[in-house]
């Protein structure tokens, strides 16, 4: 009997890819696309690539449940002050809702460039790696995952495209949230409610030295533009309550330590009390720390000074192994 396998398809050449390998090794595969608000992404290439590859497609309807699960929680940490990495908490959601789709039977896949063996996760060999958008999936969901491209990389995924004669396979790749496909996050919070508030920048004295539009609009780590002063500025610190931010030189950003919450272990206590890596954004080079576990939060030590630790992104943590390098856990940043 074929395994049956729910590819999560977004109209994009790699899960498009993922499908079409996965049916070459005789699986059963089906597809499915969420589809949410003004803001769904537009079904009509992954309808093109499942007619292509002769593979049912369900499309989901799941404006209720992403609009409570992501856009309002996203929305609210722009509110509290703090940057939000909104794809590591939606996958869990997604290949949840692809299982269920499936009746709960067989695997689930996605395109993304990272590796599951034996149910652990490791990062893809290269730089389109993306085993960080994966790091708050449970360890029962990685074990009824498939990767099919997580040894290969962009170039490769879209030869395979072509030599298929998908139509997806000169797509451009997208590089923004998929609620927010023009990437203007400004407009976007306007559009929820969140206006432009005039306020105070503040030195890390406290003395006023200008003014911004709006604390929501700026993250820390982000040049503050102030005309007059003899070096760059950036942001190392944001008050909501006061609509305020803290405005500093470079120097202020640099850390050696980080807190946080939420964290989500995917290996052992023993594993987790070695040395460790860390990326602190998605786009980040790894840091190597050591980790100390408390009752309801985290700490992260570096062994040398980190930039720009922002409340609100996901820190992932890594292990080296023979295997390669794995995902042994990940928590929030407070």
């Amino acid at each position: 009997m074929e395994k049956r396998v729910s590819v999560g398809m977004s109209g994009g050449v790699d899960s498009a890819v993922a499908a079409l390998l996965l049916k070459k090794e005789g699986f059963d595969v089906r597809g499915y696309t969420l589809v949410f608000g003004p803001w769904g992404r537009a079904v009509d290439d992954v309808k093109s690539v499942a007619a292509h590859l002769d593979i049912p497609l369900s499309v989901i309807p799941a404006d209720i449940l992403f609009r409570k699960e992501i856009i309002t929680p996203f929305i609210e940490e722009y509110r509290l002050g703090r940057t939000p990495s909104p794809c590591p908490l939606c996958n869990p959601l997604k290949f949840a809702l692809g299982l269920e789709a499936a009746g709960g039977e067989g695997y689930v896949a996605s395109g993304h460039y990272a590796r599951i063996e034996k149910g652990a996760l490791f990062a893809a060999p290269h730089d389109k790696d993306q085993s960080y958008f994966l790091a708050r999936l449970s360890e029962s969901l990685l074990g009824r995952m498939i990767l099919p491209l997580g040894e290969m990389t962009k170039e490769e995924v879209r030869e395979e495209a072509v030599r298929a004669g998908l139509s997806v396979a000169e797509k451009a790749e997208s590089q923004d949230v998929c609620f927010i496909p023009d990437g203007d996050y400004r407009a976007f919070l306007k559009r929820e409610g969140l206006f432009p508030c005039q306020g105070e920048a503040l030195s890390e004295e406290g003395e006023k030295i200008g003014e911004h539009d709006g604390y929501f609009h700026y993250t820390r780590g982000q040049r503050f533009r102030l005309g007059g002063t003899p070096g760059r500025l950036y942001v190392t610190g944001s008050d909501p309550a006061g609509n305020t931010l803290t405005i500093g030189p470079d120097d202020s950003l640099w850390s050696r330590e980080l807190k946080g919450t939420g964290f989500h272990a995917l290996a052992s206590p023993e594993e987790l009390a070695g040395p460790l890596m860390a990326k602190i954004r998605s786009r980040d080079s790894l840091h190597p720390c050591r980790l100390e576990r408390r009752e309801e939060e985290f700490g992260l030590l570096f062994e040398e000074e980190v930039r720009a630790v922002t409340p609100g992104q996901l820190a992932v943590l890594y292990k080296d192994s023979e295997a390669g390098l794995r995902v042994v856990g990940s928590g929030w940043i407070l």
